[in-house]
């Protein structure tokens, strides 16, 4: 992860020079926040640069070839696209900035099979509240029309995929709780349920209940638009979640829904995801077979778990139905 523009805006100014000259993985030297020298890769030291730029109404510098698309625009130049968090260049999630400092999530992939027009009104749902909105869908700027992105602005707390796991049972509780309730909250599916789209914060006071803090879920789906469609994977993430309805070219649903967010609760509470597979491709295998992995997590939560990932989407229970067995349940110490 990039650092933010505070930190950049001490890297010192006589190293971006000299980290245009240098490979991805050379290590060059710049200085944290506590003003202490420290070895960090070229890659991290540029985005840096980029953030401290922006933050400070200067153009950042021309890309590195290492880096492209790092440093172009979207929206008019509203805003710049810092560094990659994930996937590839032709089709990877980035981490943008606003001229006001603020930051989204932009996902970039080579041009969509549909005009941009058509994309936007797919994607956007202004009118659910739990989705972060859809600010910008188009070209990327200074690239003519080999990448296409959407920006998303990046929710507060912090996605999924960064927190500790496996979760106790109680945190495992709390977190299906307050995830299935927030989905609850709408009735139209979201699609696109993964540790990397679902963000969240901890409560100030105990027991420092988990606050879902917004939904960023439309890269999977932006993805897939992609022309020509894109052989093996449609993610450039480790792992699959979507039920295996959608898996075989269905819709999103509300048990789809369902679905996503019980194979998220599970891999944070177990610490392993609870289908077979390594790879994107062994998953959509093992989600479509049902090839369940053996369970290793808190006893009260297997039943529950079972439930939510049932085949067949008739016999999942409703999302306030599980988040309220989720939230009655007394876990006790793994078996």
């Amino acid at each position: 992860m990039c650092a933010p523009a505070e930190l950049a805006a001490q890297v010192s100014p006589h190293l971006a020079d000299y980290a245009a000259d240098q490979d991805d993985d050379t290590w060059v030297v710049g200085r944290n926040a506590d003003d202490l020298w420290q070895f960090v890769p070229g890659s991290h030291l540029r985005a840096w640069i980029r953030q401290a730029c922006i933050a400070r109404g200067v153009a950042p510098p021309a890309p590195y070839p290492d880096d492209y698309p790092c440093g172009l625009t979207v929206a008019g130049g509203a805003w710049t696209i810092v560094c990659l968090l994930a996937g590839a260049p032709e089709r990877g999630v980035y981490l943008a900035m606003a001229k006001d400092g603020s930051y989204a999530l932009s996902t970039l992939t080579s041009p969509q099979r549909d005009p941009l027009a058509t994309v936007e009104t797919r994607l956007a749902r202004r009118d659910d509240a739990r989705l972060v909105p859809l600010v910008a869908v188009g070209l990327v700027e200074g690239a003519g029309d080999e990448f296409v992105a959407i920006v998303e602005p990046l929710p507060d707390g912090h996605p999924l995929s960064t927190w500790w796991i496996p979760f106790r049972g109680d945190d495992a509780c709390d977190l299906a709780a307050a995830l299935l309730r927030y989905l609850d909250a709408h009735p139209t599916p979201v699609g696109g349920l993964r540790p990397e789209t679902i963000f969240a914060t901890l409560g100030t006071a105990q027991p420092w209940p988990t606050i879902i803090t917004g939904l960023a879920p439309r890269g999977e789906a932006f993805m897939a638009g992609q022309a020509p469609r894109s052989v093996g994977s449609v993610t450039p993430y480790r792992y699959l979640y979507d039920a295996p309805e959608v898996l075989r070219g269905g819709p999103p649903t509300l048990a789809s829904d369902v679905f996503a967010a019980t194979a998220v609760i599970a891999h944070m509470a177990t610490g392993a995801h609870p289908f077979e597979g390594e790879t994107a491709f062994m998953q959509l295998s093992a989600i479509v077979g049902g090839q369940r992995r053996a369970y290793h997590g808190p006893p009260a939560l297997e039943a529950l778990i079972a439930r939510g990932l049932a085949a067949d989407p008739a016999q999942r229970p409703s999302a306030t139905e599980l988040a309220a067995a989720f939230a009655a349940a007394v876990p006790l110490p793994p078996g």
